[in-house]
């Protein structure tokens, strides 16, 4: 016969194994929330790391020849492609492309200086071939193409470029369409020297001054097309 010992023992016992049941479960339970609140606080589920972008991507996609190709683009400084910038907002325009490489144009919006040559997109490089900016106020034809770290499109259209060279970078407006792109890169095909002609900056026509009549002709010499 069970002695009341006996009984008051088995009954501790039960108790103390419900006990150690239930604190396992709020244990558990507890470890769970830890989990769930660590992944909250790093904004992660655990599973979709690789479909984040990694981190100083910067916004927008990379700008490509079709999404560049007969597009304008002003900057309210040109100083991330190397122009001085009390020369004030630079406009960026493309033609058309052949591949990842077309012809562009830089122009001071207030001035007659400008800088025609070869673009290439992925990575974004212009190359200057010809220009009239003075040699401390913006690129040089000839010189070593300007490049840019990132050259994207965010998703209004503006066109952001970051010279790391230089430590600058720039957003552009809203881009539009180019009401007169160039049609070639400007670059000459043979020696050249000081004449009474002159091309015009967006390399379209061609000024001959006549200086025994007194006259001055203009000359279309390439239509927008190149």
């Amino acid at each position: 016969m069970m002695t009341y010992h006996d009984i008051s023992g088995r009954i501790e016992n039960a108790h103390r194994q419900r006990w150690r049941r239930g604190g396992r479960l709020v244990g558990h339970l507890l470890l769970r929330l830890v989990c769930a609140g660590a992944l909250v606080l790093v904004g992660c589920d655990g599973d979709d790391d690789d479909a984040k972008a990694p981190q100083g991507t910067p916004p927008g996609s990379n700008a490509t020849a079709a999404n560049l190709t007969n597009q304008a683009f002003t900057f309210a400084t040109g100083e991330v492609f190397g122009i001085d910038p009390n020369v004030g907002p630079v406009a960026l325009t493309f033609g058309n492309f052949t591949g990842n490489k077309g012809p562009f144009r830089l122009v001071a919006v207030g001035g007659n200086t400008s800088a025609t040559g070869e673009a290439t997109v992925g990575p974004c490089e212009l190359q200057v071939t010809i220009g009239n900016f003075a040699a401390a106020q913006g690129p040089q034809a000839g010189a070593a193409p300007i490049k840019l770290d990132t050259c994207t499109l965010d998703s209004n259209g503006a066109l952001r470029a970051e010279n790391r060279a230089l430590g600058k970078t720039a957003t552009s407006g809203i881009q539009a369409a180019a009401a007169n792109p160039p049609g070639g890169i400007g670059r000459l095909t043979t020696p050249s020297r000081s004449t009474s002609i002159a091309l015009t900056a967006d390399d379209r026509y061609a000024v001959v001054a006549n200086r025994e009549t007194h006259s001055v002709a203009v000359i279309e010499v390439r239509d927008r097309q190149g």
